[in-house]
């Protein structure tokens, strides 16, 4: 905020504050506030009545005139002085504020001047007014006002924020200062992904740094992002600037921007700091107690090699929670710092590891201009950095082993912890723990923690079904714990008889932002078209597990092909294996795969599947007859089907089979008594 002329300063590049020789003011009502901003950004012009009411409201209330004449009557109050600065005009009042009071009003001059001086060649001072211009936000400007002419008023100078950057910018690459602007244009670009003269900066920041084979790498990011969102290649700006860059024509300038200054010539602060980077443990955390014990003696540090560890596990089953709980607890191990990032591997953009290393390496002490240029350098500085320390690193939500890789350390003594859903990611040399999802004293204990241990004992057998009812999942578990604090008075039963409506499950459970729902529709959409279609359709199966043989019924593929899809689900955490040959969902898990199926897949197409599986069973129960029977049996009366079924080799194998799968013969018959509808083309299996 800028000092004021005659006391008086007002900040709105941020939350509204006003001050009066340093003493803060008191603003008022959001609406009140609302009106002295429209006032201040009339620079000292009248503003009429009705242009203050068109400022508040939409539709203005009948009594708009009286309120914005009180909210006026209180701005006089609040100025404190006896000669009141907000003065009545005819139709509308003026108020007495000069411009570089308000900091609003001296970043647009202050950009209006960087602007001309551009214009005129001068760069270093326009740097200069640029500098001086960002350097007055604090935050969102106007935070917290309401109205209408608030809401157009930040659009507008957000634009002009993201304006003067560019400027900014383009004066940095003109003084020499490439890497930094290159650097700086990554974060700028994620936010704002369809703005093709961001991409164009910083293909000439890195062209003009002589980092050619980046720049051209950008422009493929752009054309990547422009078909996906808008269904059309770059722009002529984008597509000229690439060819220059191909054909060797665009100037370059590289003389001011080595690519990797020496580790050797780094101030003493870039292996002086230590980073303290781990968000907050979850102060509810309650059971693990095994698991938390095994993850520390594995990530103890040692002489021999990085200590380094991986938790994989559904969505929701607590991870990171896990994580951060242990890390937290390790913390004396590293006294060199900890870092940590959220590397968002079932997004559909995981974090590139070259970017996470930026920031690793800026949090470690590197000046930003010494980041080496390609991924490699840096990993390597990366490790020169963390070499003879003791850091601990912990990699959330990793996607796959390429991305985790050049963020590991590379000596004894450091350390590495990763989450993911993805069951095959584990580097070299790491121990894998499976995250299982907690028995049921456990989950209880859980909820307790969440809801209220006062709850729970006064209704143990109600708690026992509920975390049931939640698969025992701790997301789940949390979220209901949510909605009791939001709900006191609804109690656990009212919780359990709406979780038991299973065309709502998934629906009771979302709370503020967190959602079971959305948590599996992450790595959902992740999944190939097969892959998606069957989960959906293994869903239809309300058994505890199932094998091969009988999902590649159900998908009418062969049954390696089938088991290559499964294999995939395991892996994104959306099936888990329950033996050699068998597979099972999380009842969470299958009830979302099984909402996907209504409304993805046609009745005819699943009902067809499960006629297929009934047929299939009923021409292996005929088999297993066959094999366990005298001749002249029962089988010779019943009904044949047009599929083969198993085969058995003697009645002990017969038998094998029927003690396995009895629970899925029931809920499959079961299913298919429940249903009168037959697909079109076909007719139901009668007895000859």
């Amino acid at each position: 905020m800028v000092t004021g002329v005659q006391g008086y300063e007002f900040g709105l590049l941020g939350p509204l504050i006003g001050r009066r020789d340093g003493r803060e003011l008191d603003l008022g009502s959001p609406m009140q506030r609302a009106v002295l901003v429209r006032l201040l950004l009339a620079q000292r012009r009248q503003c009429g009545l009705d242009h203050l009411i068109d400022a508040l409201w939409e539709e203005p209330p009948v009594n708009a005139v009286r309120s914005v004449q009180t909210y006026v009557y209180r701005i006089r109050l609040s100025l404190g002085e006896e000669r009141s600065r907000l003065e009545t005009t005819p139709g509308g009042y003026q108020l007495d504020i000069p411009e570089q009071a308000v900091d609003v009003l001296r970043f647009e001059r202050l950009v209006r001047e960087g602007e001309a001086l551009r214009a005129g060649r001068q760069p270093g001072p326009a740097l200069r007014a640029f500098d001086a211009a960002l350097a007055l936000w604090s935050g969102e400007p106007l935070s917290g006002v309401p109205g209408p002419y608030a809401q157009r008023y930040r659009r507008r100078i957000a634009e002009l924020r993201l304006n003067a950057q560019v400027a900014q910018l383009e004066c940095a690459d003109e003084l020499g200062e490439h890497t930094r602007v290159a650097t700086e244009l990554v974060s700028l670009i994620a936010d704002h992904p369809l703005r093709e003269d961001l991409y164009a900066l910083r293909m000439r920041a890195l062209h003009h740094a002589g980092r050619a084979a980046e720049a051209l790498a950008v422009y493929a990011t752009a054309r990547e992002t422009m078909v996906a969102e808008l269904g059309m290649d770059p722009g002529p700006e984008l597509r000229e600037l690439q060819a220059r860059i191909l054909s060797g024509t665009e100037a370059q300038d590289a003389s001011e921007d080595p690519e990797f200054p020496e580790i050797a010539e780094l101030p003493e602060a870039a292996t002086g700091l230590r980073p303290q980077q781990l968000p907050p443990a979850p102060g509810d955390f309650v059971g693990r107690e095994r698991l938390c014990e095994r993850l520390r003696l594995a990530l103890r540090p040692t002489a021999e090699a990085v200590a380094l560890s991986v938790l994989s596990g559904i969505g929701g089953v607590g991870k990171t929670a896990l994580a951060l709980r242990v890390a937290h607890g390790i913390r004396g191990d590293y006294p060199d710092g900890q870092l940590y990032v959220d590397l968002r591997g079932d997004g559909d953009q995981p974090a590139d590891p070259a970017d996470v290393l930026v920031d690793f390496l800026l949090a470690l002490g590197m000046p930003a201009a010494a980041i080496p240029a390609t991924p490699s350098a840096r990993a390597g500085a990366y490790r020169t950095l963390t070499a003879d320390r003791r850091i601990l690193v912990l990699l959330d939500n990793a996607s796959d082993t390429a991305q985790v890789t050049p963020l590991l350390p590379g000596t004894p003594g450091n350390a590495a912890l990763i989450t993911t859903r993805h069951r095959s990611l584990v580097p070299p040399g790491a121990t894998r723990f499976e995250v299982p999802v907690p028995d049921q004293r456990e989950a209880v204990a859980m909820l307790g923690r969440f809801t209220g241990d006062a709850e729970i004992a006064a209704a143990p057998e109600l708690a026992r079904e509920l975390v049931s009812a939640c698969g025992q999942l701790p997301l789940a578990l949390r979220i209901i714990g949510a909605r009791a604090a939001a709900r006191p008075g609804r109690g656990l039963g009212a919780q359990l008889l709406r979780l038991r409506a299973e065309e709502h499950q998934l629906d009771e459970l979302r709370a503020g932002g967190m959602s079971v729902e959305a948590t599996f529709q992450v790595g959902y959409r992740a999944l190939a078209p097969e892959q998606a279609r069957a989960m959906r359709l293994c869903a239809l199966l309300d058994a505890a597990d199932f094998p091969v043989a009988v999902a590649a019924v159900l998908l009418d593929r062969p049954e390696a092909e089938t088991e290559e899809q499964l294999e995939h689900l395991v892996e994104a955490g959306l099936l888990e294996p329950h033996s050699a040959d068998r597979y099972r969902f999380h009842d969470l898990v299958r009830a979302f795969a099984a909402r996907r199926a209504d409304r993805e897949d046609p009745v005819a197409e699943r009902e067809a599947a499960l006629v297929r599986l009934t047929m299939f069973l009923h021409a292996t129960l005929l088999q297993a007859m066959s094999a366990t029977e005298q001749a002249g049996s029962l089988t010779t009366h019943l009904f044949s089907v047009p599929l083969p079924g198993l085969r058995f080799a003697d009645a002990e194998q017969a038998r094998t089979w029927l003690l396995a799968e009895h629970t899925l013969l029931v809920a499959v018959f079961s299913r298919v008594c429940a249903t009168s509808r037959t697909p079109r083309g076909s007719s139901p299996p009668r007895c000859r």
